[in-house]
């Protein structure tokens, strides 16, 4: 798996540098941690 390559399809409205962040403090994100 290429988390920098999955980053820009699944996250588009989120900056790079926040997706970590986000995915790990929002439950409704759940389902986008495991890609991190």
């Amino acid at each position: 798996m290429r988390p920098m390559e999955l980053k820009e399809p699944v996250w588009p409205q989120w900056p790079q540098s926040e997706t970590h962040g986000i995915a790990k403090a929002d439950p409704s994100n759940h389902m986008h941690a495991p890609l991190i």
